[in-house]
């Protein structure tokens, strides 16, 4: 079975937070299933704008990760992430990375990096294709940008659409709290400029993860085409159009290159065990 949960998320009740791209991505993101990779229409479930609440994307996460031997996941995220005060001391940080739901809030409604690890960790053990690939950004101040490129009529103008962790929050954090392991990001300075195109601490379970950006950079909403896109998703899913056979490293490369030949200062990256690095997509 083939199945994909895609949530775009313009409209957040959190003031000011709006987007403009995030729903394309998904009809982007769902045409390419559709006409590339044969998805059956019934099996792409989308969760748009109000509709992605909290609840409502981990109940279609679960339904997305009840699956058998030889199935085909994706779980497609574009809107905003942000950063929380780590509690379980897991991050080198001591900040855990959130994606935003509709109905976010600073008093826990909003998922956890590590609520997805759990979720997916469900899959382990089973042979199963899975591809994650989240459009949003996981930096310190939770932005993702608005960016119109050169060609519109005022040049380079950014818009930038903040998630900031209101600042009493921040200062919670716990600096003394002990740290496990470092899981599978890294951080610290620098890596704005890093020319990282994996995670130094891959996941070993069986499903590939592809982000948009480094923890400390934005991602961008961009004006492409005539319309709002998430400038990665927009890439992404014309790469794989191109070639769908291209093993996930070589796509992963092709994808920040065209970022930084449309002058997007965002570099992917690509978090999956050694032996999905060099294998598509979805193989048949």
């Amino acid at each position: 079975m083939k199945k994909a949960l895609l949530v775009g998320i313009n409209k957040y009740k959190m003031p000011g937070a709006d987007l403009n791209g995030c729903c394309n991505d998904v009809m982007g993101m769902s045409n390419l299933l559709t006409d590339v990779f044969s998805f059956p229409k019934e099996n792409i479930h989308m969760l748009l704008d109000y509709d992605a609440s909290k609840e409502a994307i981990l109940s279609e996460l679960s339904w997305l990760t009840e699956c058998n031997e030889g199935d085909w996941l994706v779980f497609h995220f574009s809107g905003h992430g942000s950063q929380v005060p780590d509690t379980s001391g897991d991050e080198i940080d001591k900040l855990d990375e959130v994606l935003c739901p509709s109905d976010m809030d600073w008093n826990g409604n909003y998922i956890l990096d590590d609520d997805l690890g759990r979720i997916f960790s469900t899959l382990k053990g089973k042979k199963v294709q899975a591809n994650v690939v989240l459009d949003c950004c996981f930096s310190g101040t939770g932005t993702r940008t608005l960016e119109a490129l050169a060609f519109l009529p005022v040049q380079r103008r950014w818009f930038p659409r903040f998630l900031p962790p209101p600042v009493d929050l921040l200062l919670s954090v716990n600096y003394d709290t002990p740290i496990r392991k470092l899981l599978s990001r890294s951080s610290g300075p620098g890596i704005h400029k890093s020319k990282k195109l994996l995670s130094n601490f891959p996941t070993q379970l069986p499903y590939a993860v592809f982000s948009a950006c480094q923890e400390n950079q934005t991602s961008a909403d961009a004006y492409l085409s005539g319309n709002f896109f998430g400038a990665f998703t927009f890439f992404f899913t014309r790469a794989l159009r191109q070639d769908p056979k291209a093993p996930r490293l070589d796509l992963i490369k092709r994808v920040r290159k065209d970022l930084i030949t449309n002058e997007f200062e965002q570099r992917p990256f690509l978090d999956c065990k050694r032996s999905l690095r060099m294998t598509s997509f979805f193989n048949e």
